[in-house]
């Protein structure tokens, strides 16, 4: 135990300014990500040594388990892990804020639609329709005929 402490120890300050949680637990240490609390994203074995365990992936766990490391390696993992970490959400805000603005332009194309949509209908509405029936017609006419220029005595 005192091998795990003083590893503990040895990265403490790392752990803590890159955001990761420790668990000690003989004969191992435990680096947490607290986003994902319930998975170990590194697991050391102190042995005469430190040795991986489990790292972050089965694949890589797989390649890497037994492999002896040194407390710098350990450090340079959870600093490169935490770049990676902290790339990720800025990607990942990035593509949200690209995503809300590509919503934001449909919704302003479904107003525009919409709009354009009303203002068809209410042209529709009230659109010149030609006269059909016969006395409408004699009616208009008569009405042109009294009010048009060409036929100035009605007007005196």
């Amino acid at each position: 135990m005192n091998d795990l402490t003083s590893l503990n120890t040895a990265i403490k300050e790392h752990v803590i300014s890159h955001g990761y949680n420790t668990v000690l637990s003989a004969p191992d240490l435990r680096l947490i990500n607290p986003e994902l609390p319930y998975k170990s994203c590194l697991v050391i074995r102190c042995e005469g040594g430190y040795y991986i365990e489990k790292h972050r992936t089965t694949s890589l766990t797989n390649r890497f388990k037994g492999r002896r490391v040194s407390v710098n390696w350990i450090i340079q993992f959870i600093i490169n892990n935490s770049l990676q970490r902290e790339k990720l959400q800025r990607e990942n805000a990035l593509m949200h804020f690209e995503l809300e603005q590509v919503r934001k332009k449909e919704a302003e194309k479904i107003k525009e639609f919409e709009r354009d949509k009303i203002r068809q209908t209410m042209m529709d509405n009230h659109s010149y329709s030609p006269i059909t029936s016969s006395s409408a017609q004699s009616n208009q006419s008569n009405l042109d005929m009294n009010y048009s220029c060409d036929n100035y005595s009605t007007w005196k």
